[in-house]
Formats: C-alpha cells, structure tokens, sequence
C-alpha cells in the first residue's frame, strides 16, 4: 500500500512539473530529467530531412528537366538514353550532372518507355524476340537495361 501511495505521489508531482512548464505565465520551469531524456515529436521531425527541403533546381537542371519532359512526349527513351540526347553536344548540351538530375526527377515509366520504342521499331521493321531484345538493350540502340527490354518486347505483343 505504501508503495502505491509514493507512486501516486510521484506521477502528481512530474505531472505537475510538467503543468508549470507548459503554462502561458512566461516564465521558464526547469525541465525534469525524464522529460529532458526524451526527444519530443516536434524535435524528432527537425532532425529527419525531408523532400521538401531539397534545394530547388539550378536554372540549368530547371531548364533540362523541362527539355526531358519535350523529348519524352514525342519520343520514346531510356534513362540513358535520354541522359546521352541531354547531354550531347549533338544534343542538348546540357552538362551531364543537370541532364542526370533531370532524368533523375522526370517522372518516366522506364518500362513504358521500353513499350513504346518497341511498339515504334515494329511499326517500322521486322524483328525476332531476340533481335528487338537485344535492340532495346544495344549500346547503339536504346540503352534499356534487360529488364526493361523483355518487358517492352512482351508489351508491344512480341
């Protein structure tokens, strides 16, 4: 029984440390060592980075992001493949590091993507399974990763 009556005795006494230091009078009450121990929510959620403090864009990552956006609408590309047209000299000329956060932060489908280009070489030639597969992937073709290849090659209907 005693031990109950300390332990009460104790929780009215931290829950009134804790009353005084939330009051609205101003003045500062000393923090109990419990409640200094444990982070707070709201501290918590400081310490974690979030998306929306990410730096905003440089105008050349701005501006290769909105040239990511064009050649995607009309053309199908791979995430290579769109860095290279990016950053080309025969291309955009974007410096590689804004054309790799652009194609970083475009949003693509890279397995439609794949869809679509193997759609677009079938409408224009014949391939076996194989030859379009290995097109997609081809350093002189698409630059699509295998994955994303078989994937486009089985969604065009080959």
């Amino acid at each position: 029984m005693n031990k109950l009556i300390v332990a009460a005795v104790a929780t009215v006494v931290l829950l009134s440390g804790c009353a005084a230091s939330t009051s609205t009078t101003g003045s500062e009450a000393p923090e109990t060592p419990a409640a200094a121990a444990a982070p707070t929510k709201a501290a918590t959620a400081k310490a974690a980075p979030t998306k929306a403090a990410e730096a905003a864009p440089t105008a050349g990552q701005a501006n290769a992001l909105e040239s990511a956006k064009s050649y995607l609408e009309t053309q199908a590309f791979s995430a290579k493949g769109l860095i290279k047209q990016l950053s080309s000299k025969y291309g955009e000329d974007y410096a590689l590091a804004d054309a790799k956060w652009a194609v970083a932060h475009v949003g693509a489908n890279w397995n439609e993507q794949a869809a679509k280009s193997a759609k677009q070489y079938l409408d224009g030639q014949s391939f076996s399974r194989n030859g379009l597969i290995k097109q997609l992937m081809s350093a002189y073709g698409e630059q699509f990763t295998k994955a994303q290849a078989i994937y486009g090659v089985h969604a065009a209907g080959h």
